[in-house]
């Protein structure tokens, strides 16, 4: 069976294109810059993060005519072209996906009425899970695991059973915290990852305790997270696992 990969919904397969090799990066650049300072031993590290992840790939497209090749080369550079980055997910790792653009010119070698071709991904540095997970509080308080490698953000969603004037949802020293008068049916909607608070669908960033709520994110590994005041809605959560 020969591997391929999906790029913005379409598979490689579909355009008559082989992939002959890959270069997975086993994990992508770190941010690092050193600082010298005179009068000290050795230098400063300073460390802000990942890089882009670049996946470089070589594929192979056998045709009969060289009028095929060049449709075939039409239909493939219309396919890598995207203003934005869009999810490629590799055969041999179907429940993860990378959020990449292609990076550079596409030059084609032709050999008779073939060709090939090699195309560099530029990626967020993470690999993502397909399917997001979820979790419901249960006597206000829940642990999730995350399995990935790096932290995700969760999603919170509470739906109130009761009237309140507040909702903070805690994980260890962090917290979210939502000031506002509450009725029974009220949908509030936390999103960590996108630092949003939005109650029955509207923005209600206002109501946010910017002086203490961190939008927090889950660790890798066990996450307690519990809940005041208690008895008052019942939340769920949603998160997207991420590795490097």
């Amino acid at each position: 069976m020969t591997l391929g990969y999906t790029f913005n919904g379409v598979h490689l397969s579909t355009l008559g294109a082989y992939l002959k090799s890959k270069n997975r990066q086993i994990s992508p650049a770190r941010k690092v810059f050193y600082i010298e300072i005179p009068s000290r031993d050795g230098s400063l590290l300073f460390d802000n993060g990942a890089s882009d992840r670049f996946i470089a790939l070589s594929h192979f497209i056998p045709k009969n005519a060289m009028a095929d090749l060049r449709v075939a080369m039409r239909a493939i550079s219309d396919w890598f072209t995207t203003e934005e980055r869009k999810q490629l997910i590799f055969d041999d790792e179907p429940d993860k996906y990378y959020m990449a653009k292609v990076d550079g010119a596409i030059d084609l070698e032709q050999i008779v009425s073939s060709g090939q071709f090699d195309v560099t991904f530029r990626c967020e540095p993470w690999a993502y899970a397909v399917t997001a997970k979820t979790a419901d509080f249960a006597a206000d308080a829940v642990t999730i695991v995350n399995t990935g490698t790096v932290k995700c953000y969760p999603v919170f969603t509470a739906t109130f059973t009761e009237a309140t004037t507040e909702l903070k949802i805690i994980k260890g020293t962090e917290y979210v915290r939502v000031v506002k008068n509450f009725i029974i049916g009220d949908v509030l909607v936390i999103d960590n990852a996108k630092g949003t608070v939005k109650l029955n669908g509207a923005s209600v960033m206002t109501s946010l305790d910017w002086q203490n709520s961190i939008f927090f994110s889950l660790s890798p590994g066990s996450n307690a997270l519990t809940v005041t005041p208690t008895s008052k809605a019942t939340i769920s959560t949603a998160y997207r696992e991420r590795w490097l």
